[in-house]
């Protein structure tokens, strides 16, 4: 048996000749003897192969393929035209021995040396191995080739080959022309030999007569004891239960065989019934219920196909294109960035995850109904293994989508760009001029039509099919994933309700109003409704309004339809004017739910301005918001119905309770008690609010707190010191009933502590007096004799001081008025300096003021200087002194003495009208306090709002204030947070989004421990306050709860924002700026 060349010298496939050996004759009958084809030839095998096989419209990837067929068809087709005897020969058997398996395994073998030699190939141009079963398609190479071309057109070009090629035949071999068409033919057809289908060469080979067990000789023949061939054929994996195809069986898509090979195999199966696709005899042996359930799967999967396509083209044609430039050139339509990248997270949301469920599943179907076509028994186990799998895909696909449409509608309404994109994507072909959100809305139907395809399908199932089974529970599977999904529809519904008020709110107010935060994907909508407003001034009919409670804030405000000029092209969604600035919850109090109705007919348009069929005599029932800030008067409102009035104080309660549950979670800073019951107060309303009441004991009465210190002693304690109208006390820390007095002072307003100096500060009486710290609290083991006590001041004429540290100095400036002057003296500790070193003080102007206070071995003279404005307090910065008064805030360097003032609007466009209210506001507002927040921004706070400046005081974030709730009277800064003093309360707000994120409720609040000592890098100055409380039992009198706002934030983290921001009082070490600027 030869496995030589197979070409011959003229380049021809080498046929061999079965009579050239002599002895007995095989089993396996020479071609030529008996004037059949030799299927030892793999072009005799190619061209009936091409000719027999059973070519349709395959799909694979949700893509259709045109004459094309499965593995399953090349070995059924193959096997059918190898004689076999010629099968069972190449098997290594005769006499009718061979079986089905192995007769498929040679066919197999056969088809796979096809393929190697390209004769087709899988349809997306694969590698994968031949298999006999349906998951690959392949098609032939010249129909690959053919492209596009029409069943028309190919009919013809076939025909136009086959005159040719008997023309060639005519014609003879004169000048070889008798080979000219057929060898063209040939030259495209595989050329070789399969020599297992070929006689073997040994004499005995195959012969009845030979002994038992008798194996061939020949290594290569099939019969020979270890033949590579049978070591093949029991490797090849088959599918199963795989019977030929008979003449006229139905090929996959339930197109027999003669119409697909008659031109009928280009045609779409889609949008087709299954009865309309099979030929009558099949449907006359088919019961009617069977046929509609068959037409009932296929159209299943036909809508399966579109729905993939619309996921693919939204990927595709929408998607692609937003994160690519235009075809002109041009940028994309939202531009490269954190922005875009967020609108498609949120418009496309998990679109790749649930096309790829979708894609799974069509393939499934497919592979099904390759293998069972033309009649599909089963495919429920296919539907509820992709409903156990795709419902979490499912479900944050719906419930993003009216998220996405409102993105799409506000992108589009903003976005010039963005809207002619979407014009121009919903011209595409491909999109039949539908717009985007349809394809995105297509999760939306398609999940609950599926229970419909199911129903369908089940209703024609036979009892005994196991589909009813797999059908029901995956009617159960997607019934319960809708209902769940509805619920976030709802909330997701919600959401786009909320994000309407944010996206198309505006206020009257030319100050604009707070950030409400109502993009938060945590906002909730407590509840909406209609109120009313009586007739105020020149209005002649009550005001409809309509009132909407957040979990944070409630606003009222009427609607007004956006004009005809604008955007046009964009939905015309109302727009909500704030009819008064927005309340939070937590500022909020409520009276009138119990006030009797009033009828509207006290409009001045039902006193005959109207017919009388209009006019409303109804009753409406009133109820009233307090601001308790004071920024509005009372604002009464009136609900339609007395159960609509019950509902609303409800809600109000419930949102109430709810926003103070989610800041009592969230709080940032706890209040630590330093003293509750030692500094007493007349009572509030007492006839003399300065005089203890009769009959109680004066001794408890101290007058009001005024100032607070901590600081550590070098034996270790943590003291605080207390100063109050008569004198200092100082006790433990955190041990309120250790406080004694150590000091007897009238008027003590101000006291500080430089520890690393032993030295206390007072001011009392506005004269600045320093004591020896060790004189006051004795330190264990301390052996040093305590100083006198030394005055720092003239006679009462120091208005406030501050200490902090500049640069690496430590500092004490103090202040004292002078006509419309604001003069400063900066004094440096000494430690043990004689006592008549000469200070480095200033002359001139200053020099009578330096006359009052020489130098002593505790201070020495810095600096003079002076401001002509009234100043309320020193910061300590870096390098500089911010310093705050009527002017704004003045930025002094002490080396070069000159100021400069700012907000500086010198570099704004003053026809700016954000500019122009700033500066309007700036003019009218007190100054309070300067923070630095970023390395690149500063908050100035004042006591009506907070706006921000860059390092060199210009404005910057103009559209972006910080509107207080209440009227502070002092400020303090914690990173993140900036901290604003009522009498009432305290308010703490994020101090880069300006948002309120803690209120704390007090009664005659005070801040007492600014500017009480130098900060450190390692501990930010404390938060002291006072509040009154009254008095446990019948006490005629109230104490002063004197406190600590403490963070509660780590550690670590608190520490690492304020050493990288500016120290409130002071600090920076030695650190010094490097960045141009006032800072």
């Amino acid at each position: 048996m030869s496995y030589g060349s197979p070409y011959n010298g003229e380049g021809l496939p080498h046929a061999p000749s079965f009579g050239s050996y002599a002895g007995p004759s095989t089993p396996l009958t020479p071609a030529a003897a008996r004037g059949d084809s030799d299927f030892a030839l793999l072009s005799v095998i190619a061209m009936q192969l091409r000719e027999s096989i059973p070519k349709g419209t395959q799909v694979k990837g949700s893509i259709q393929y045109p004459y094309s067929f499965t593995g399953r068809d090349v070995v059924s087709t193959i096997q059918a035209l190898v004689p076999r005897e010629h099968a069972a020969w190449a098997a290594g058997l005769y006499g009718g021995r061979l079986d089905a398996t192995s007769e498929r395994k040679v066919a197999l073998l056969v088809a796979k040396t096809l393929k190697s030699q390209l004769f087709f190939h899988e349809v997306d141009w694969g590698q994968n191995e031949l298999r006999d079963g349906v998951e690959e398609v392949y098609m032939f190479l010249e129909d690959s080739l053919a492209g596009a071309r029409t069943p028309d057109i190919r009919e013809r070009e076939e025909n136009l080959f086959e005159r040719e090629l008997q023309r060639a035949h005519r014609e003879g071999t004169k000048r070889g022309g008798a080979r000219s068409g057929a060898a063209d033919d040939l030259e495209e057809l595989p050329t070789g030999v399969f020599t297992p289908l070929t006689a073997c060469y040994s004499p005995l080979c195959g012969k009845p007569g030979a002994p038992p067990g008798t194996h061939c000789f020949a290594a290569s023949c099939p019969r020979a004891r270890s033949s590579e061939l049978n070591t093949r054929l029991v490797a090849v994996p088959l599918a199963d239960d795989i019977t030929p195809p008979a003449p006229g069986e139905l090929s996959r898509w339930g197109q027999p065989m003669q119409a697909a090979q008659s031109g009928a195999a280009g045609q779409s199966h889609l949008n087709a019934a299954w009865a309309d696709l099979v030929p009558p005899e099949l449907l006359a042996s088919i019961p009617k219920k069977e046929i509609k359930r068959q037409n009932a799967i296929l159209e299943t999967i036909q809508k399966e196909e579109e729905f993939l396509s619309d996921l693919e083209l939204l990927d595709g044609l929408f998607l692609f294109k937003l994160e690519r430039p235009f075809d002109n050139g041009d940028p994309p339509a939202i531009p490269i960035g954190p922005e875009r990248d967020n609108f498609i997270s949120e418009v496309f949301s998990n679109h790749t995850e649930l096309v790829a469920h979708i894609k799974r599943l069509v393939e499934r179907l497919h592979v099904r109904q390759r293998e069972e076509s033309p009649v599909v028994q089963s495919i429920g186990d296919i539907f509820l293994d992709a409903a156990l799998e795709w419902g979490g895909a499912f479900d944050t696909n719906m419930t993003n989508f009216p998220l996405a449409k409102q993105r799409i509608q506000r992108e589009a309404s903003v976005n010039t760009r963005f809207a002619s994109f979407l014009e121009i994507c919903r011209r595409d072909p491909a999109c039949h001029r539908l717009p985007m959100d349809h394809f995105l809305q297509r999760a939306t139907t398609r999940l609950p039509r599926y229970q419909l395809h199911f129903k369908s399908i089940l209703a024609d199932t036979e009892e005994a099919n196991p589909d009813r089974e797999s059908l029901a529970r995956a009617i159960e599977i997607v019934d319960e994933q809708c209902r769940a999904i509805q619920k976030g529809v709802v909330e997701a519904e919600v959401r786009v309700r909320i994000r309407d008020f944010a996206y198309n709110i505006s206020s009257k107010r030319k100050g604009g109003f707070a950030d409400m935060d109502l993009l938060n994907p945590e906002r909730q909508l407590v509840h909406q409704g209609r109120v009313y407003r009586k007739p105020e001034f020149q209005e002649l009919d009550w005001v409809d309004l309509q009132a909407v409670l957040f979990d944070n804030f409630l606003i009222v405000t009427r609607a007004k339809k956006r004009e005809e000029d604008e955007e046009r092209s964009a939905p015309a969604a109302p727009k909500h004017i704030l009819v008064k600035r927005p309340i939070p919850i937590e500022m909020m109090e409520l009276s009138g739910f119990n006030e009797p109705s009033i009828s509207r007919s006290i409009g001045l348009s039902n006193f005959n301005l109207r017919g009388g069929s209009e006019r409303e005599s109804r009753d409406l029932f009133p109820f009233t918001l307090h601001h308790i800030g004071g920024k509005m008067k009372p604002l009464t409102l009136y609900a339609p119905s007395r159960p609509a009035r019950d509902v609303w104080r409800r809600k109000f309660e419930e949102a109430q309770g709810l926003r103070a549950a989610v800041q009592e979670a969230n709080k940032v800073f706890e209040a630590h008690t330093v003293s509750d019951d030692v500094f007493a107060l007349p009572s509030i309303t007492a006839i003399d609010p300065e005089k203890p009441p009769p009959g109680i004991d004066t001794g408890a009465f101290h007058g009001r707190v005024t100032c607070a210190v901590p600081f550590s002693t070098p034996d270790g304690r943590h003291l605080i010191a207390v100063g109050c109208a008569d004198g200092v006390w100082i006790g433990l820390r955190h041990d309120p009933r250790s406080l004694r007095k150590v000091l007897h002072l009238k008027v003590v307003t101000q006291c500080a502590v430089l520890e690393s100096f032993g030295i206390f500060v007072v001011l009392a009486d506005k004269v600045l007096i320093s004591y020896s710290l060790e004189a006051l609290v004795p330190s264990a083991g301390s052996t040093n004799a305590p100083r006198p006590p030394q005055k720092l001041s003239g006679n009462r004429d120091v208005v406030f001081f501050s200490v902090g540290q500049l640069k690496d100095r430590t500092l004490l400036v103090y202040m004292k008025k002078k006509a419309n002057e604001s003069v400063f003296r900066a004094l440096e500790p000494v430690v043990n300096a004689p006592q008549a070193e000469s200070g480095r003080g200033g002359g001139g102007l200053f020099s009578r003021l330096g006359r009052e206070t020489k130098n002593t071995d505790w201070f020495r003279i810095y600096k003079t200087f002076f401001i002509p404005s009234e100043a309320y307090s020193i910061q300590f910065l870096r390098s500089k002194l911010c310093i705050v008064c009527a002017r704004g805030f003045e930025i002094m360097s002490l080396e070069s003495l000159q100021p400069g003032t700012i907000p500086d609007f010198s570099q704004c466009p003053r026809d700016d009208p954000l500019v122009q209210n700033l500066v309007n506001r700036v003019d009218r507002a007190k100054p309070l306090g300067m923070f630095k927040h970023s390395e690149s921004e500063f908050l100035l706070c004042y006591d009506a709002f907070a706006c921000y400046v860059d390092r060199l005081g210009e404005p910057v974030r103009l559209d972006h204030l910080i509107e207080w709730e209440g009227t502070p009277h002092s400020v303090a800064f914690r990173a993140p947070y900036v901290l604003a003093f009522d009498q009432r309360f305290v308010e703490v707000r994020d101090c880069s989004t300006g948002q309120l994120v803690q209120l704390i409720r007090a009664s005659d609040l005070r801040f007492v421990s600014s500017g009480a000592s130098p900060a450190s890098d390692t501990e930010s100055s404390p938060i002291i306050l006072t509040q009154r409380r009254r008095a446990s039992g019948r006490m005629p009198f109230d104490y002063q709860h004197v406190f600590e706002l403490v963070s509660n934030m780590p550690t670590q983290l608190v520490r690492a924002d304020t050493t990288m921001t500016a120290k409130t009082f002071g600090s920076g070490g030695s650190r010094a700026s490097t960045a141009t600027g006032w800072f």
